[in-house]
């Protein structure tokens, strides 16, 4: 029994469509994995310390960093911080967050702030941070 031209067609094409898939599995995991495309492109911390003073008064400093780790610049418009008081549950304290003690927002069009904000920039070649 000889075969038809819609069978050889059908071989074809099916050899064509594995390969196609074939490449764009290959093409998905070096875009998505190596690369990092779909990884995070900023990395935040936040680093607190408290000084106990007379008259059970504290004063509360928190330093708020975010690093960009990504090949793209990031854009921080507006940046917010709360404090919130603490509050037991069980063993863990947890924020209270019905009551509000500070907010501070920043905003990058308020030029009365520009003290309270420290823009550094890391070069890669030289691994040393230079302010802008």
């Amino acid at each position: 029994m000889s075969e038809t031209f819609w069978d050889t067609a059908d071989k074809i094409t099916s050899l064509f469509v594995h390969l196609s898939v074939l490449a764009a599995a290959i093409f998905a995991t070096v875009k998505f994995r190596l690369l990092r495309t779909l990884g995070r492109r900023y990395q935040s911390e936040l680093q607190c310390k408290h000084y106990s003073l007379d008259r059970n008064k504290s004063i509360f400093v928190g330093e708020y960093s975010v690093y960009n780790t990504g090949e793209r610049p990031i854009a921080l418009t507006r940046v917010t911080l709360r404090l919130h008081p603490a509050i037991r549950e069980g063993a863990f304290l947890i924020p209270n967050e019905q009551t509000l003690l500070v907010e501070n927002v920043v905003d990058h069009t308020d030029h009365e702030q520009r003290g309270l904000v420290n823009i550094e920039w890391t070069s890669q070649t030289e691994g040393k941070r230079r302010p802008t």
